[in-house]
């Protein structure tokens, strides 16, 4: 049975929302109005040309990103001498209009639901709680994004993205990549399905500060997006929460082997519809991104599906998580790969939304990453979220790795 889940589209009129699948798309767009040109009126009564590739060749239009259709107006003519206006229109999306109409849309008491609240004694112990290594405070609390992101990393990171666009392979670089964005504690905010309304109210009324490091890692494009980084270069009491947004059918991996974690996200954008199965495809992309960023191609065991993809991780890593969506088909856990299906809470007519997070701490030079999945719930008139079931695995505990 599948989840109940916010449905995301991505084809909206005019100042409508654009919902996302993951996590970093503009969530609404303005556009400006102008009438064609006297030769571009001119170049479509052309022998042959249409509206079709009048767009195709016009350069004055933008196309994909800035164009988004084209309109004709009608004269309100009255009668038999009403007449059909030959004056199109181009709609084109406004350079940082983004922000604006995001602005605007928050701004509207109506559309608006953020829940300010006075500073509480249990959000601080939260904060402590979870710079000491901790993630039982955030189960149940919604998904994080950012307000703000920084272009450089906080060390350097190996990254992958393999999915139908390619596969391009980062060793140890300091910038931000596709799929993957760096922010702190301090810039921390929910995140949203549109503009004012948030995928629980927590992380708008808590308070977290620099300390805490963050690394958001996105889905693939029919995909999957991956890193790895030396548990070495976490700094005392200056954990690394990683995440993987808001979960409506993807794949998530968090693996540790020698003094590395990895950390792997499949998946596809804007639910489309083809035969790209996450429990599938996706098994197989998290499989051939992991043997590239651990060196290790050696592998000869089919990987087709999500029961394969345990298999993989148990016989190549010394220690996994994997939150996925079963659909309805569960995978069955080894001794050293925890599974999590974020499908498997209390069948309601409510919306639901899964969430990974890993949370890498240093104390004393003894490095722990616990790892969090949890299946939420979210109330469609507060907005608050509340988890239906959860799982936390220590990956490992105050292990100490030679420099």
């Amino acid at each position: 049975m599948p989840m109940h889940i916010f449905s995301k589209a991505n084809s909206y009129d005019l100042l409508t929302p654009n919902l996302k699948n993951s996590d970093n798309a503009s969530p609404i767009q303005l556009v400006s109005v102008r009438p064609l040109t006297e030769q571009e009126r001119k170049n479509l009564t052309k022998k042959n040309q249409t509206y079709s590739n009048f767009t195709k060749n016009n350069k004055s239009i933008k196309s994909a990103n800035g164009l988004t259709k084209i309109k004709s107006l009608f004269d309100n003519s009255s009668g038999k001498n009403k007449i059909v206006s030959k004056r199109g229109l181009t709609i084109e999306v406004k350079k940082g209009s983004t922000e604006e109409a995001s602005a605007q849309w928050k701004n509207d008491p109506l559309r608006n639901h953020f829940k300010s609240a006075e500073l509480s004694l249990q959000s601080l112990l939260d904060k402590e709680a979870v710079l000491q290594g901790q993630l039982s405070p955030l189960i149940g609390k919604g998904i994080i994004d950012c307000h703000e992101k920084y272009e450089y990393l906080p060390f350097p990171i190996t990254h992958i993205q393999n999915d139908k666009n390619g596969m391009y392979v980062s060793s140890d670089t300091i910038e931000s990549k596709t799929g993957l964005i760096y922010y702190t504690g301090d810039h921390i905010v929910p995140e949203e399905l549109i503009p004012g309304s948030p995928l629980g109210q927590y992380f708008h009324q808590a308070v977290f500060d620099s300390n805490l490091h963050i690394l958001a890692v996105d889905n693939g494009n029919k995909g999957t997006v991956g890193i790895s980084f030396d548990l070495n270069q976490v700094k005392e009491g200056q954990p690394i929460l990683i995440h993987a947004g808001s979960l409506s059918g993807c794949s998530v991996v968090f693996a540790t082997k020698s003094s590395k974690l990895f950390a792997f996200h499949a998946g596809q954008n804007n639910n489309e519809n083809n035969d790209w199965i996450t429990g599938e495809k996706g098994a197989e992309s998290i499989a051939q991104s992991a043997g590239f960023l651990a060196n290790d191609t050696s592998n000869t065991l089919p990987c087709t599906n999500n029961q394969e993809l345990v298999s993989y991780l148990s016989s190549h890593f010394e220690q996994s998580a994997f939150i996925y969506c079963g659909h309805g088909d569960s995978v069955v856990s080894q001794s050293n790969v925890n599974c999590f299906d974020y499908d498997m809470g209390p069948k309601r007519d409510e919306a639901r939304v899964g969430n990974a997070m890993a949370l890498v701490s240093n104390n004393k030079g003894k490095i722990s990453v616990n790892v969090l999945g949890d299946d939420l719930s979210i109330d469609s008139g507060s907005f608050e979220t509340r988890s239906l079931q959860n799982s936390t695995f220590a990956l490992f505990t105050d292990k100490e790795f030679s420099r």
